[in-house]
């Protein structure tokens, strides 16, 4: 249980970086 929220907020992060990168590629 652990393990997959962490992986869950993990994958959050992980799209909220690449959506920063995008944006800031722009």
């Amino acid at each position: 249980m652990l393990m997959l929220s962490l992986f869950f907020v993990f994958s959050q992060i992980h799209c909220a970086v690449r959506f920063m990168d995008i944006l800031k590629f722009y």
